[in-house]
């Protein structure tokens, strides 16, 4: 079917939180906060890490960090980055919910990308990179490498898959609720014309012989 989108980056945002940028000191500080949260977590590489967050943060400037969790692995703690990043489709560009999780095994373990779309956005079936949960599959994170693999490279493979087939759609709004039809008047009763007419008729009928 046609693909109904849900109003382009350069306009008001339908039906998407607005998104809001922060600046690049206030990410590393709320990074390094983060880090503190993940204290119990054993990181591979935490500079790299770091980095890596970085600078995906400062392409996407709409990402946020934060610790979190995935269902498949409730007991791991992830960095998360979590916002709206532009992607683009018959020359208009979009905004995209996205989370990355990266564990602490990072790089050694690829990240775990998933499309969260907001109440008003649907996941395209049977597409072939994501999947009905949001989870997403790239030919990136199969061959991932831990020494020159990084998060900025992977949404660029993610943005082009988007650009020959979206991954997600905008969910028509229901039609309000049509109010109910007023009731039909009341019959009225004959006026006294008409049952005086048809009394007298029927008296006629009444007197007239057989």
């Amino acid at each position: 079917g046609t693909l109904k989108m849900w109003g382009s980056s350069t306009s008001k945002h339908r039906g998407t939180i607005d998104p809001k940028a922060l600046p690049r000191e206030q990410q590393k500080a709320l990074l390094e906060k983060v880090h503190t949260a993940l204290s119990e977590t054993k990181f591979y590489d935490w500079k790299r890490l770091r980095n890596d967050s970085m600078d995906v943060m400062n392409c996407h400037i709409f990402l946020q960090p934060s610790s979190g969790i995935i269902p498949t692995e409730p007991s791991t703690a992830f960095l998360k980055l979590e916002g709206m990043v532009q992607m683009h489709y018959q020359g208009s560009g979009y905004w995209v919910p996205l989370a990355i999780f990266l564990s602490g095994d990072y790089p050694a373990r690829p990240p775990i990308m998933l499309v969260k779309p907001t109440k008003d956005l649907g996941i395209v079936p049977n597409h072939q990179r994501v999947d009905t949960d949001g989870k997403v599959y790239l030919q990136y994170l199969n061959q991932w490498e831990k020494r020159k693999s990084n998060c900025v490279d992977m949404i660029i493979e993610l943005a082009s898959h988007f650009t020959e087939k979206p991954f997600i759609f905008a969910i028509p709004p229901r039609p309000a609720a049509q109010p109910s039809p007023p009731p039909p008047p009341a019959a009225q009763p004959p006026s006294q014309y008409t049952q005086s007419a048809h009394y007298s008729q029927s008296a006629q009928y009444a007197q007239d012989p057989p």
